[in-house]
């Protein structure tokens, strides 16, 4: 999914070496999660479990790219 290859990847850039190793290797385990699941996630953190609320934040928060908020209002491609 472009979207979710655009925020993730713009997070990689920018943040992901910031990350302790903890979270670098929960970050691993969250790209195994389907597509729809993390959109749904992204565009609305409180639909995450609990356990990956913070991390998601964390990403959503660090990926300050302008439109973020208009394209989750689009149905993901």
């Amino acid at each position: 999914m472009r979207e979710l290859d655009w925020i993730l990847g713009t997070f990689v850039e920018k943040e992901f070496s910031q990350l302790s190793d903890d979270d670098q290797k929960r970050y691993a385990v969250l790209l195994t999660y389907d597509d729809p699941d993390l959109w749904r996630w992204f565009c609305n953190p409180k639909t995450c479990p609990s356990e990956w609320s913070d991390l998601i934040i964390k990403i959503r928060t660090n990926c300050s790219v302008v439109g973020f908020e208009n394209v989750c209002t689009l149905p993901p491609s």
